[in-house]
Parts: structure tokens; sequence; C-alpha cells
């Protein structure tokens, strides 16, 4: 049976926020990372894929946050597949500090197999599930959108420009920058609101990845909030006109 796959990275000055702690779309970068590699040591490398014609894209993807990391602190990724189906597969990340093995946040992606030129999910090949084989738990439990009613206060809403350097190899956006728009977003909100943005603090992101979007797109972020079962949820649309590219929901430490 498949084992956990291990990666370490230490936290560098440049990927840290305001207050010295780890910005939060950097661990969602580790783990992309971690995938990366993962997939490279069952033998499945960027140069596989590209010979295949094939990619996987984040599908949905559920970020919680546990604690901090600082400069310099080594962190420990561990990744594992926990299903896999035809054209689908969940992968689980697990981030702890090395020093004292404290869980700093985990991760679960259900990812799809597309092909690249249509842009269709693909079957999976029959060798590509016996080295992917199934491993573990889920980190976290499925994700259930709250019923949503609002606190009564106006959504609020942002414009963007995609840039050039958000965009990866597939020429979409890369998953981790919707994590920079949502918090840059949301310190926008809190602060429009007259609440104290420079405290903002996650415990949980969740994104449906409905459409991707593309270098040059001009994308509305549209967001409200509500009290569901005593904790504070933010739910977004990311659109590009009319049509809806990411739901997605934050809850607040």
């Amino acid at each position: 049976m498949t084992q956990p796959f291990t990666l370490t990275f230490s936290a560098r000055s440049y990927e840290l926020n305001e207050d010295g702690n780890l910005h939060p779309a950097v661990y969602a970068q580790w783990f992309e990372e971690a995938a990366y590699h993962a997939s490279k040591n069952a033998g499945f490398g960027p140069d596989e894929y590209v010979a295949l014609g094939t990619a996987w894209v984040v599908r949905e993807l559920d970020l919680e946050f546990l604690a901090d990391a600082r400069f310099g602190e080594q962190v420990t990724i561990e990744t594992w597949v926990s299903d896999f189906r035809r054209v689908r597969s969940h992968r689980e990340y697990l981030a702890r500090r090395a020093r004292d093995g404290v869980l700093l946040a985990r991760q679960r992606v259900d990812w799809v197999y597309l092909d690249r030129a249509s842009g269709l999910p693909r079957r999976t090949p029959a060798d590509m599930a016996a080295r992917f084989e199934p491993f573990g738990e889920p980190v976290l439990k499925d994700f259930h959108a709250p019923k949503f009613s609002g606190d009564g206060a106006p959504r609020f809403e942002t414009t963007r420009r995609v840039q050039a350097f958000e965009i990866d190899e597939m020429r979409i956006v890369n998953h981790p920058h919707y994590v920079n728009w949502i918090q840059e977003h949301l310190r926008e909100a809190l602060a429009a609101r007259g609440g104290n943005a420079d405290a903002l603090k996650n415990a949980r992101h969740f994104f449906e990845f409905k459409q991707p979007a593309r270098r040059g797109d001009v994308v509305t972020l549209c967001s409200d909030a509500a009290n569901v079962d005593g904790a504070l949820i933010w739910r977004h649309e990311i659109k590009r006109g009319e049509t809806r590219l990411v739901e997605s929901y934050t809850r607040l430490r």
C-alpha cells in the first residue's frame, strides 16, 4: 500500500505576512508542490503528463488553518491519495512544524483528470490507478455549504484583472492565487464595514472551481457574511460577467 509522500520547506522572509506569520496562500503553494513531487515519485511527472496530453486540475479545495509558522521554521508536508475514481481523485495534505510536530494546516483537494486539448474529463490509465493506490483517511470532513441568509449588510464587491504572473502551465489562474484574492478582498470588506482588517485570522477556506479564469479576464468578487452556528462565515462568488467561476466560503477565527 502506498505510503504518504513527505517534503520539507523552510519559511522564507518573502512568504510572511505583516504579522510575521506564514501567509495562508503559501500553504496552498507548498501543498501543490508536494502533489507534483508525489506524482513524479509515482512515475507521473510533468513530461509524462505532456506525453499523455492530460493534466490534473482542482475541482474543490478545502483548506484549514490551525497554527502559525514564522521565519526560518521547517515545515514538513505529508500528502497521500485517499480515493481514486474514473476521472477524479481526492488528495490529502498535512503541514506540521518540524521541530515539535504541531499541526499547522491541512487540506483536502478534489482533482479532476482532463484532456489538455479539449478540457474535458478523461479516464485515468490503469497503471496510474495502480500507482496511486489510496492510502489513509480524509483529513477534513466533507464541506457542506451552510444555509445562508446574510447578516443584513450589503454585499461587498471588488473588481480585478487577471495578471500574467497568476497563470500556470494550463494557461489558467493557478489555484493558490485565489487564496490571495480572497484574503485581500476580505481585508477590504472588513475595512469597509468598520472592522479591523489587520486582525484578520482565517480558520478555513473552501473553494469550488466551476470555470477557469484566464489572463486578461476582468473578474468581480462579491461577498456577504452571516453568523452560522456561532461562527462568522463569509460567502464569496467570483464572476466574469454573468459567468460564475468560483464559489467560496471563509470561516474566521
